[in-house]
Parts: structure tokens; sequence; C-alpha cells
């Protein structure tokens, strides 16, 4: 593993490490980067697991980091 490898896996770790355990859309969907409509989007078809409590959805980080690493929405990206 190179040293830029090792810094950037580092980095990222930190990054996750920083995540609250779960988290409403709007900081979900700042980290995978989608609009307000398209998160909810996501959420309602399960295609990101998520959590209703008292009406308000939340997301488990690492539910997030599976569908980031997973390829979510790399599909639409065209």
């Amino acid at each position: 593993m190179t040293p830029l490898e090792i810094a950037q896996k580092d980095s990222i770790k930190e990054l996750l490490d920083k995540l609250p355990f779960v988290m409403p859309p709007k900081q979900a969907r700042s980290i995978i980067d989608v609009g307000h409509n398209k998160i909810y989007e996501i959420l309602n078809s399960g295609e990101l697991p998520a959590t209703k409590l008292h009406g308000k959805w939340l997301v488990n980080k690492y539910d997030l980091i599976e569908f980031i690493l997973g390829g979510g929405m790399r599909e639409n990206a065209s």
C-alpha cells in the first residue's frame, strides 16, 4: 500500500468516525450529494435502508456506508 493510499484510507476512516450513528436525511444527502427530493425517493424506495421514528426518517451511518460502497446512485449518474 502506498503512502497516498494509507493517507486516503486514514482520512476516510477519520471522516466516518466523526459521523453520528444515526442522522437525518439532510445530513445523509449532503454526504451522497443529492437533492431534497432525491433523498426521500431513495429512502421511500428502500434503496437506502432507514427507519422512521415519530414520522421522521433516520439513516444509520453503516447503512449509508454500505449504500455508498455498494454503488448507490451510480446507475443514475449518466
